[in-house]
């Protein structure tokens, strides 16, 4: 099993899902796991780790899918416009096509 390990991403999700990508490849590893002990209390972040269709733990959720609820916030919550939800779409499905098609 290959674990990626992100600590807060900051909203640069396009960093991550490249950082993805060039692993895959340049060394020919696919990422099984992505742990992220940031705050990935944003709405675009939980988004991507549900389109990207990796296991994820949130919160020390006991179930690797149980998210919190987003209108629960915290002292480090923001409100972050999530205009780039159909651009993540897009990437996740092409993740997904390009992991069946064996790239």
């Amino acid at each position: 099993m290959k674990i990626a390990v992100e600590g807060c991403m900051h909203g640069d999700l396009d960093k991550v899902y490249d950082t993805f990508k060039y692993i895959e490849n340049t060394r020919n590893i696919k990422i099984d796991l992505l742990l992220c002990y940031g705050s990935p209390r944003n709405p675009q972040i939980v988004s991507f780790l549900e389109l990207l269709d990796l296991p994820y733990v949130l919160d020390n959720a006991s179930d690797s899918r149980d998210t919190p609820s987003l209108s629960q916030k915290d002292d480090y919550s923001e409100d972050i416009p999530n205009e780039d939800e159909d651009d993540l779409e897009d990437d996740a499905e092409r993740n997904n096509e390009n992991r069946s098609s064996g790239m």
